[in-house]
């Protein structure tokens, strides 16, 4: 469902009680300073509403993909350092490509605004350390051929038209009748990372390219867990005409692409960030983080579960290697995308890019969405378009200065929680000796033992002292190993809200969260949900409906889908559901997401003002659609 039709609304001022309480449009992101972090008057930052839509400065991109800077560009002589309200401060902000657009940015002063910054050579040294001058702090990654190469670029070249037989015939994954393989839509082969002839070539090639005292890492582009069938199909290894088996296949190109990562830090030094595109969480002890290409757009548009990428994002940032440098990037609506297509700046009138982007409540939902937890943001055409110089008033708040927000004060938390109806869940802590009240179930060949451990980590909003812990022998179903709970009761067609905390000892666990009948788990009552787990302590939230009135359902905690050791803490079931408002605080402000499709009100407790600047309209309504032609197009009232 689109969410772009209302753009603001209201905060509701109290002098006599100093609550300030907020309605929250359905998918509308805030961010909000707090008054002493404001010199500004107060009627200014309470101006009248606006219905004017405002281009981001500094423009309109209108050149290339990636224009390399112009090698004899002069440098100011004199170097000052861009503003920084709080050093390290939020949000944090990243240019993904995009290269040098000097008539949209007025210079490359422009790019010393960001906090990182990846380039696929557009700049110069002699420019990146001018940038480095003004923002000490900025990161540079270059970015890497790593798991694909186009046919004409420097291995694709190579190795696209190899000879059957050679070492470089193998370097891309071919079909059952030795084509090179191509990715739909984007039209280049992939390498055959589990070949480790070939995955030495690649990083001999990167390290012949990349400048260590210029950058201060790398970027790969598309780094998956599995190669097929998702992204090609019919892969054939061994040329034997006939297709290979996918579990042989992807294990394969996983630990291939393990070795890839390895060896590439191995040869530009255990320091080096590594970020990657699209990576899962396997890869967290190998990365400094992932971008979630376009992943925002996903939720707004395709239907994508915002609480999955919530937690997931949550992992990356608490798993991956420090400094954590994970990446959410928004998008304006995908039918611009899908009309365009290819090069859309060959053929995009500046009207129409302009409005996208314009499309103010789409960037604040992503932004929001990123301050949840410390991850960097961009807003950018998508996944055809990166880079674009689009600069808004709360990257530094409107004019305040980088890190505006100052850093977090805390984790994101429910803006209108907790729940407080009673837990049905009995020792929800596991804190009463051998485990009362749950029981341990396996099935088959399963094997598996379950037993109160001591914890010393203060994860929870009480100071839990014991955990559950679950030993996996063996196991390959996930409904075969259990940790059930039974006599649950519940009311037909009411709202419940299941919650626990839990961790696992690598990234490739997860659980699914059930409520059965009584030695029947097939028969569910309105719970189902399958959750990734971390190797950090996360806090899981399910909301669902009950569909039965009953008094013996079995709540089911089940994660037998492969050996290793789990831990579950703080299971309560409650009745009631919290709305997914979300709320994370600053030192000098606070965000706040809604990611569902109703609005919401929550308290603020405390007096918070909008940011003063000339891209906030109370209402935008864009006079648009998807169509290509304007005959289907009618007005009323």
């Amino acid at each position: 469902m689109s969410r772009d039709y209302l753009s603001d609304s209201a905060v509701e001022r109290s002098a006599s009680t100093q609550r300030r309480w907020l309605g929250v449009c359905a998918g509308l992101a805030l961010v909000l300073l707090a008054l002493s972090a404001i010199a500004t008057a107060a009627s200014n930052l309470a101006a009248p509403a606006t219905t004017s839509v405002s281009t981001p400065t500094p423009g309109i991109p209108r050149r290339d993909y990636d224009p390399p800077a112009p090698p004899d560009l002069l440098l100011p002589a004199e170097v000052q350092r861009i503003q920084v309200a709080v050093p390290g401060g939020y949000p944090r902000i990243v240019k993904l490509w995009g290269g040098y657009e000097a008539d949209a940015s007025g210079g490359i002063d422009f790019y010393a605004q960001y906090d990182v910054l990846i380039t696929s050579g557009a700049f110069t040294a002699e420019q990146l350390r001018y940038l480095r001058g003004k923002n000490p702090d900025m990161i540079v990654l270059y970015t890497g051929l790593g798991t694909y190469d186009l046919d004409d670029g420097p291995l694709g070249s190579q190795w696209v038209g190899a000879s059957e037989g050679s070492r470089e015939f193998e370097c891309f994954y071919r079909g059952t009748n030795d084509q090179v393989l191509k990715v739909d839509f984007w039209n280049h082969g992939m390498f055959n990372l589990g070949d480790e002839w070939c995955a030495d070539e690649i990083v001999a090639h990167l390290s012949s390219a990349y400048s260590p005292g210029i950058y201060d890492g790398v970027f790969f582009d598309r780094v998956n867990q599995a190669i097929a069938p998702h992204i090609l199909h019919g892969i054939d290894l061994d040329h034997d005409g006939t297709q290979d088996d996918l579990d042989v296949v992807n294990e394969l190109c996983w630990r291939g692409t393990e070795r890839l990562l390895d060896k590439v830090r191995e040869a530009l030094g255990d320091s080096l960030i590594i970020v990657a595109n699209d990576a899962p969480l396997p890869y967290t002890t190998r990365l400094h983080g992932r971008e979630y290409e376009s992943f925002v757009r996903d939720i707004l548009d395709e239907g994508a579960d915002w609480p999955w990428f919530r937690t997931n994002y949550e992992q990356w940032t608490q798993a991956s290697r420090r400094p954590p440098l994970t990446m959410v990037m928004a998008n304006p609506p995908y039918w611009m995308e899908l009309k365009y297509g290819h090069g859309p700046w060959t053929k995009m009138e500046e009207a129409v890019v302009s409005q996208a982007a314009s499309y103010y409540r789409r960037m604040r939902f992503g932004l929001t969405t990123a301050l949840m937890e410390d991850g960097l943001y961009s807003f950018e055409f998508g996944t055809t378009w990166h880079g674009n110089a689009w600069w808004y008033d709360e990257f530094d708040g409107a004019g305040l200065g980088k890190g505006y927000l100052g850093m977090p004060l805390g984790d994101a938390y429910y803006a209108t929680g907790p729940l407080t109806t009673t837990n049905i869940v009995q020792n929800p802590g596991f804190e009463e000796p051998g485990l009362v009240t749950w029981t341990l179930q396996t099935l088959g060949d399963a094997q598996a033992a379950v037993e109160a451990v001591p914890v010393t980590a203060t994860y929870a909003a009480t100071d839990t002292t014991i955990a559950a812990c679950i030993l996996i022998t063996s196991s390959d179903q996930i409904d075969d190993v259990r940790l059930d709970q039974a006599n649950i009761a519940l009311e037909s067609d009411r709202a419940y809200t299941l919650s626990f905390w839990g961790r696992a000892s690598d990234q490739l666990c997860n659980v699914r969260a059930t409520l059965h009948a009584n030695d029947l788990n097939g028969t569910l009552y309105g719970l189902s949900k399958v959750l990734e787990l971390g190797t950090t302590w996360q806090q899981y939230w399910v909301p669902f409906t009950s569909t039965a009135t009953i008094s013996n359902a079995v709540l089911s905690l089940a994660v037998g889908q492969r050996s290793g050791t789990v831990w579950f803490d703080e299971v309560t079931l409650q009745e009631g559901a919290l709305p997914t408002v979300f709320r994370r605080d600053f030192e000098r402000g606070i965000a706040l997401c809604n990611a569902t499709d109703h609005p919401a009100t929550v308290p603020l407790n405390g007096t918070y003002y909008r940011l003063d600047g000339t891209q906030a309209p109370r209402v935008q309504i864009i006079i648009d659609d998807s169509a290509e032609s304007t005959d289907v197009f009618t007005k009323t009232g």
